[in-house]
């Protein structure tokens, strides 16, 4: 699981982040496989932008298609996610956001719910 995190003045904190895919008619899970990458956005008590690496987020076979961890120092506050799905030739296939309050040095867990766009993933989902 990737580990990010900001300085600040308490004990580590983690977000335990889960990204689904919210499914429909048009994106079956069979057509998550165009997926080939996830960037994040940190918002709120931490800002932050990553690229998940180490093949989370890469063709993956069902709709939770990526966990993990977000760590930070801070005792309080809010942190917001927002993921944007892309494939292989970076075009976009969707994006959502979620947030959990930091619950000091325990673990929150944070669920991103991401709608795809069904017009995007259409090459590599046929009906």
């Amino acid at each position: 699981a990737l580990m990010a995190g900001a300085s600040g003045c308490g004990q580590l904190s983690f977000m335990e982040v889960s990204v689904v895919v919210t499914g429909s008619a048009a994106v079956r899970s069979e057509c998550l496989f165009a997926i080939d990458s996830c960037e994040i956005t940190v918002s709120g008590t931490e800002r932050d932008s990553f690229t998940l690496v180490n093949n989370v987020c890469v063709h993956p076979i069902n709709f939770t298609i990526a966990k993990f961890q977000y760590g930070t120092d801070e005792d309080s506050g809010n942190i917001g996610f927002h993921v944007n799905i892309f494939d292989g030739n970076l075009k976009k296939l969707g994006e959502g956001d979620g947030a959990g309050a930091i619950k000091a040095g325990g673990r929150q867990p944070v669920t991103v719910n991401v709608t795809p766009d069904a017009a995007a993933f259409a090459p590599s989902c046929p009906p």
